[in-house]
This record gives structure tokens, sequence and C-alpha cells, in this order.
């Protein structure tokens, strides 16, 4: 008689679907009204996308914390600033941290960086030393190159506002965060839209010319910032920018121990059916 073995299997598909990825989802994003006449969010999406395919502000940016954590496609990734519509556009600063530890950190836009200004994030390495370099190229900020270790290709974004206004740091982890304007459950302080296949506009104002015409595809997001905790307008167009192979790295769901228990007793059993399997004739 032939033992069966297929409950044995059951443990490891189980385990495998819950530490599959999350799928990044689209939420509904509170963006308040620009202050003293300035675009508004959605509005520098309309003008920056041909033919009505901006995305929705609104509507459209990934649900928190879906886009806590991000990482290279590859090896190497961009960020391009397309827009800074903000009081603190000059000293305000972006970088990345490692998951692990926000203390370790490397700067990819200085304050003085404006809108074309490019990045390069390249990462490589393995598990506990990844190698993580930053290369800008700017017009209006001198070019740049810093290095640093990370324990895990994951990494966070950061803006940092300049000393004059506090020099507070926002994280794209929004539990790091402050509430703003008093509101403890207003933590987010970056939106993010991932690619949904437009194409940047000729002519635009508010894309940079070495934008215009490419694809906003599905390896690309954009991430748009609030750089005030009090006196917030939560318009969310302080800093918006574009990346190329960098996408969200959501966390993999963590299983109960009760589970991984019961997960070992199914493997536990599954070995020893095997063991008393009876010989096949020869």
């Amino acid at each position: 008689m032939r033992v069966s073995t297929t409950v044995w299997l059951a443990a490891p598909a189980l385990m495998l679907g819950a530490l599959a990825p999350h799928v990044a989802q689209a939420a509904s994003c509170s963006i308040g009204a620009s202050a003293g006449g300035e675009v508004s969010l959605q509005g520098v999406f309309d003008e920056m996308f041909a033919g009505g395919s901006a995305p929705n502000a609104q509507t459209g940016c990934v649900a928190d914390p879906n886009d806590a954590l991000w990482h290279t496609v590859s090896s190497v990734g961009s960020a391009t600033i397309l827009v800074e519509i903000a009081g603190n556009l000059n000293g305000n600063t972006l970088g990345i941290y490692d998951s692990t530890s926000t203390l370790n950190s490397l700067e990819i836009f200085s304050g003085p960086a404006g809108a074309s200004s490019r990045a390069y994030i390249t990462v490589s390495g393995g598990p506990g030393a990844y190698n993580v370099q930053i290369d800008r190229f700017s017009d209006s900020a001198p070019p740049l190159t810093v290095s640093g270790t990370f324990a895990s290709s994951a990494f966070g974004f950061y803006l940092q506002q300049p000393a004059t206004a506090g020099s507070e740091r926002f994280y794209s982890e929004s539990f790091r965060n402050a509430g703003r304007n008093g509101d403890p459950t207003a933590t987010d302080y970056m939106y993010s839209y991932t690619g949904n296949g437009a194409y940047f506009r000729h002519g635009s104002v508010y894309a940079p010319d070495i934008v215009e015409g490419s694809q906003f595809d599905s390896n690309d997001a954009i991430i748009a910032w609030e750089d005030m905790r009090s006196g917030s307008d939560g318009d969310y167009q302080d800093l918006v920018v574009l990346l190329r192979d960098v996408v969200p790295s959501p966390a993999p769901v963590p299983l109960p121990a009760a589970f991984w228990l019961f997960g070992s007793a199914l493997a536990g059993f599954g070995t020893l059916a095997r063991r008393a399997r009876p010989k096949e004739p020869t």
C-alpha cells in the first residue's frame, strides 16, 4: 500500500503564501487646499501628463503603510526632482535610510538642488552588508557621491527641514512621525503614486525636459511630500520626486508562533510518513 505524502507539503505552501509581498493598494488620501494661490498637487499632475491620464491625487495614492519601505528593481534606480513649491525649498533635504536603523542614512538631494536634479541609487552586496551609493547630478547644486552600508536592501525615504524651519525629519514610515497640526493620526507626510502607463507631456511647465515624452511605467513611482508639522496646509506639493526602477517594498506578514509550531508538526508527520513507506517491488 502506498502512503500519501500530500499532507507534509501543506505547511510550506501556507508559509510561502503568508510571506508573499503585499500588492500596493490604492487608497484615499487627504490633501488640503494649497495656500497663497499655489497650484495643487492635482494641478501639477494634470499639467505634467498628457491626455487626461494623470494620477488622481486623492484616490490614486498607495495605501499606508504599503509605501513605507522601498527597493531598487535591479541594482540601480534613480530619483528626479519634478517640482518644489515650498517656503523651505532652498533648505529641505531628501535622503534614504536603512530600514533597520534611521540613524544610518544617506542624502540624495540637498537644499539648493532644484527641479530636474537627478540622482542614481545603487544597491549591491548581500544581507547584512548591502553597499549603497548615491550619485547626484544637478545644475543647481554641486555633484555629490556618498556611500554607506545598509543591513537591508529595503530602505525608507526621509525629508528634513532646514534649521530655520526647525530641523524636523519626516519619514516614509509614518509611525515614526508626530501628527500634523496636533492631530495624532495625521502622521503620513509622504504620499506615493505608482506608474500607470501615462506619458509625461512635451512642453510641460512642471515636468523637466529630461522626463518629457517618457512613460510613467509600473517600475516607477512619484513621491509627494508635506514639509511642515505645525501650521501645515497638507497640500503635498512641497517636494515632488519621480522614482525610476524604485518600487514599494512591503515587509512580509509576520506569522504567530503557534502557526510555525503547527507547520513543524505537519512537516514532521510527513517525514515519518515517508520513512514508513514500504519499498516498491522490483
